[in-house]
């Protein structure tokens, strides 16, 4: 009896600390539905990377909105995107980013950075967008220009 209990936990505790059963949250937030759910203009930009990526699944983390005083922004974090060939969307100097406004109904790729982090947020009547520059100061810079030109502030990470 003692025997057959024994073995019971060991076997129990075998499948909850296999690597399949640590893995099983995390493979369960990669899904398609997460890019399927992006709006259609954003969608069909995202579908292009198939080809180099194979089946897109993303985390929930892939798009973050921020809206304010009725305008919509939308930043993409490619981090957070299955690519079959990781090269494809992240170098040295980072992962795509790319942030998207809403204009005249539609959704429009304002920016377009690789670099380790990109956050929009407000800041009274202003959005903000974030970056970190520490590893591509000069392209931050280029940005900084694009995000004043379109009434955006940029705040460089770590410059």
């Amino acid at each position: 009896m003692l025997r057959a209990s024994m073995l019971a936990i060991l076997v129990v505790h075998a499948l909850l600390t296999s690597p399949s059963a640590a893995r099983a949250p995390v493979e369960d937030d990669w899904r398609s539905s997460h890019i399927e759910a992006l709006p259609r203009e954003v969608f069909r930009e995202v579908r292009k990377w198939a080809a180099a990526c194979g089946v897109l699944k993303a985390r929930s983390s892939f798009v973050q909105t921020v809206e304010i005083k009725g305008h919509r922004y939308l930043a993409l974090h490619f981090e957070q995107l299955r690519c079959s060939d990781p090269s494809a969307l992240c170098s040295a100097s980072g992962c795509l980013h790319e942030v998207y406004e809403l204009r005249q109904g539609r959704f429009r790729k304002i920016h377009s950075l690789r670099t380790s982090e990109v956050r929009i947020s407000t800041l009274g009547a202003q959005v903000v967008v974030e970056a970190d520059c520490e590893l591509s100061v000069f392209k931050c810079f280029g940005t900084i220009r694009a995000v004043l030109e379109r009434r955006f502030w940029l705040v460089g990470v770590g410059v």
